[in-house]
């Protein structure tokens, strides 16, 4: 027997333990070689499996003098001593040809098990798509009507259940005064929260305290189930929210490092690692 015909005869089991030890790259390179491979690299088991022994990545999203971005996956290889990162991208992915846009801005709302969420500034309203770089599939999710609620701040967050396994988009939006020269809010007259689980077809209102500022230039990071804002009371005073992403819930609490209420600043919320230690600040501030 060749050892094509030996390949092509070994258990499934077996050539999935092979494959899945493959970079992402090479393995959809092998959805080509027949319809057994196709059939058992398409299952969500084998995806989930791949990603378990797969090495950690760095999506870097550039725009280009042209107009418009360009999307670069980075590989880590690991080795005994460190992790070294590849200079040459593994892929390049340009976000405005494989999605069709043709106008605005595109911004990352985030990332998780190889998908990224993007959202396109419009004028009219925000487009999000959830794709994945390596395939170049996406999802395109529905539009929900920005003119009619015209929300003075917007943030989004992309987050993953960890009971169900769904993904979920969550749109925030409310109107309210601000002052200029603090940027603190006065008030907010309006507040509501959407979200979209991939897969369906339409967005949910969730009830929940959303009644804190939330600024329009940041995302929420995803860690540990839980999606995170820097936020603000109306006395000016800052906290951290987690929304659970599988109970859709809000729960407000204070950073490590309160500061003085109505003080401008620079804030930046972030995952450095997943690490079970004891102390670990993620709020930096400056």
């Amino acid at each position: 027997m060749s050892d094509e015909g030996f390949l092509m005869n070994l258990p499934s089991h077996i050539i999935v333990e092979i494959l899945s030890r493959l970079p992402a790259i090479t393995v959809i390179n092998c959805k080509l070689v027949c319809k057994k491979w196709l059939t058992l690299i398409s299952t969500p088991e084998f995806a989930k499996v791949h990603l378990s022994r797969s090495n950690p990545g760095l999506a870097v999203f550039q725009h280009e003098p042209g107009g418009g971005e360009v999307c670069r996956l980075f590989e880590f290889e690991d080795d005994i001593d460190h992790h070294d990162l590849r200079f040459d991208p593994v892929i390049k992915f340009e976000v405005s040809v494989s999605l069709g846009i043709s106008r605005g801005v595109t911004g990352q709302v985030g990332s998780i098990n190889g998908l990224v969420c993007l959202r396109n500034f419009h004028h009219e309203y925000d487009a999000l798509y959830v794709c994945n770089p390596i395939t170049r599939e996406y999802v395109a999710l529905p539009v929900l009507d920005w003119l009619v609620e015209n929300p003075s701040q917007v943030t989004y967050g992309f987050g993953l259940s960890t009971i169900s396994g769904k993904y979920k988009v969550v749109r925030i939006f409310h109107e309210g005064v601000v002052n200029p020269t603090t940027g603190a809010w006065l008030s907010i007259s309006k507040s509501k929260c959407h979200v979209y689980t991939l897969g369906t077809d339409s967005w949910r209102a969730i009830n929940g305290d959303v009644s804190f500022g939330y600024s329009c230039r940041s995302v929420g990071p995803f860690f540990n189930g839980n999606l995170h804002w820097v936020i603000q009371d109306l006395q000016g005073s800052e906290l951290i929210s987690c929304f659970d992403v599988e109970k859709e819930s809000f729960q407000p609490f204070p950073p490590p490092f309160p500061g003085e209420p109505h003080q401008k600043s620079l804030h930046s919320l972030g995952v450095v690692a997943d690490y079970h230690i004891s102390h670990f600040h993620i709020y930096t501030k400056c």
